[in-house]
């Protein structure tokens, strides 16, 4: 059977889904760097004020450069508040591609799975008929006035319960 990330199916969401999570990523990183940068103490020099910066040959349409970080990072917050929402709506649509791929892959193994039951079943009817013979033996022994001391006790019992890990009714 191939795995299920080689279905175009589910390719045609989990490649997206991937993209979306990467570039979400790259944006925390983005966000971090301008918090940084941010919280850094802000510096004035005597010699630059607006005015000077207005007079070079971009001054016109200068910002202070921490404006236009916070512009940045409004920007970023934007993205990443979309890519959000496209991340669980693509978690949702890949949940739903995955339930119908696995339904058709169930279907496919269930005449296997089925004949994997019956021999388990079959197993287990062995093991009551061969304890209803011991058992009737045993009868048959103990019936002729005789001790069954020196058989061993070889009866198996479904267990309902398990008290530990290890096995132990």
């Amino acid at each position: 059977m191939k795995p299920i990330n080689e279905d175009p199916k589910f390719s045609a969401v989990a490649e997206p889904l991937a993209e979306i999570q990467a570039e979400l990523v790259q944006k925390n990183r983005e966000v971090e760097a301008i918090q940084i940068e941010l919280s850094k103490p802000h510096r004035t020099h005597d010699d630059e004020n607006a005015f000077t910066t207005y007079l070079t040959k971009d001054g016109a349409h200068a910002v202070d450069q921490r404006t236009e970080l916070r512009e940045q990072f409004r920007h970023i917050e934007d993205r990443q508040a979309f890519l959000q929402s496209a991340l669980e709506r693509g978690r949702a649509e890949l949940d739903k591609v995955t339930g119908q791929l696995s339904l058709s892959a169930c279907k496919e193994m269930r005449p296997r799975y089925v004949d994997a039951i019956k021999k388990q079943l079959s197993g287990l009817k062995q093991v009551c008929d061969a304890n209803a013979e011991l058992v009737a033996i045993r009868d048959e022994l103990e019936g002729a006035g005789y001790q069954g001391g020196s058989l061993p006790f070889a009866q198996f019992t479904p267990v309902d319960v398990w008290e530990s890990s290890y096995g132990s009714a």
